[in-house]
């Protein structure tokens, strides 16, 4: 089944996406926590998240992100970018080794406190921004179905275009995007 995400990312990424020619990929999937949704974020800020930026420095992918819901606040999604399809196909998911992580210096977290239910993982391909220029503090994501894929992915690009970018100078902070699985 396809999806159309409508996202707001932060412009680091979306900056260097839109330089190339290539598509650019993002991996996302989902994570419902139960038990301790705290340690979870600390297991993430203190040992994933330091995995996940040794992975950026090995090139095997472009960078990480982690997002809490807002709404339900045991709920994630993580996004790993990819600068072109053949780093995506290259991906082997061995940054979390014992050799990685002696190399980044951290130790395995203890996760008994939590319990990790996965949920889909969805590959998306960026097709639009607008940018401010500065980080968000919070993103927003929906998801459509469209029986007319080429007329949705071309209004998005004019909604962009005509309505949003005109704002991006009134609401620092505002940064709009939208991809496609």
């Amino acid at each position: 089944m396809k999806k159309i995400i409508l996202m707001l990312f932060s412009a680091v990424f979306l900056n260097s996406a839109f330089a190339q020619e290539e598509p650019y990929l993002l991996n996302a999937h989902y994570i419902e926590v139960e038990g301790d949704v705290g340690a979870f974020i600390k297991a993430n800020n203190e040992f994933y998240k330091k995995m996940a930026q040794l992975a950026v420095e090995d090139g095997k992918w472009e960078g990480w992100q982690m997002w809490q819901s807002y709404t339900n606040q045991n709920q994630f999604i993580f996004f790993h970018h990819f600068k072109n399809p053949k780093q995506f196909e290259d991906w082997n998911w061995d940054w979390t080794s014992d050799k990685n992580i002696k190399k980044a210096r951290v130790e395995r977290p203890d996760e008994s406190a939590f319990k990790m239910i996965g949920g889909s993982m969805e590959v998306y391909q960026m097709i639009s921004t607008a940018l401010s220029g500065t980080d968000s503090e919070y993103f927003i994501m929906n998801e459509y179905k469209a029986p007319n894929w080429i007329n949705f992915i071309e209004n998005n690009k004019l909604w962009g275009e005509l309505y949003v970018t005109p704002q991006l100078e009134k609401n620092p902070g505002l940064n709009w995007g939208f991809g496609m699985t």
